[in-house]
């Protein structure tokens, strides 16, 4: 469990460089984690991401969910990458499962409602990034979203109020 746990560790020191390729070789082979935590899955999924390895990073994500199925995280990372491959359907089935786990979790509303927004429900779209906006502390990229989608649905005074906000919202904006 110590070597494990320095594993651990040192994943974690190559990420924060975005040594992706060294988080991988820290870890080892999927196989040699089973079971043990999903942290050490979460960074496997994260280095294969950052090597723009959606693919990948989706089966690491659901080796962690094997060994944590409640960590709304491990959800929204599953659901990205299956939206990065263009499975919007089970994209959508993992946003929704980690909102059964933390249903004001912005940053899955926020992804749930882009994909609602791609298989053209605008209005269930609009009401994600609005709960999105409600969740999150710094919703910048909810709003812009939410203006995205009044603008499609010809709502252009309200995409434009949406986008106002969000750029209020970024820090040190000055609207002037």
């Amino acid at each position: 469990m110590i070597q494990f746990d320095s594993r651990v560790v040192e994943a974690r020191l190559a990420a924060a460089r975005s040594n992706w390729p060294g988080v991988l070789e820290v870890l080892g082979t999927t196989s040699a984690l089973s079971g043990v935590d999903e942290q050490a899955h979460l960074l496997e999924a994260r280095a294969h991401e950052g090597m723009d390895q959606p693919e990948k990073a989706a089966v690491a994500y659901a080796a962690g969910l094997a060994i944590h199925p409640h960590s709304p995280g491990l959800w929204l990372g599953l659901g990205n990458a299956q939206r990065r491959t263009a499975q919007l359907a089970a994209a959508e089935e993992s946003f929704r499962n980690g909102l059964k786990y933390d249903p004001r979790d912005g940053r899955i509303l926020n992804n749930l409602g882009s994909v609602r927004a791609a298989l053209g429900d605008l209005e269930q779209a609009t009401d994600f990034f609005r709960r999105a906006i409600d969740a999150e502390a710094t919703p910048v990229d909810a709003f812009g979203n939410l203006s995205t989608a009044y603008r499609r649905s010809g709502r252009l005074d309200e995409a434009v109020e949406a986008a106002t906000l969000g750029l209020a919202e970024r820090e040190g904006a000055d609207l002037r």
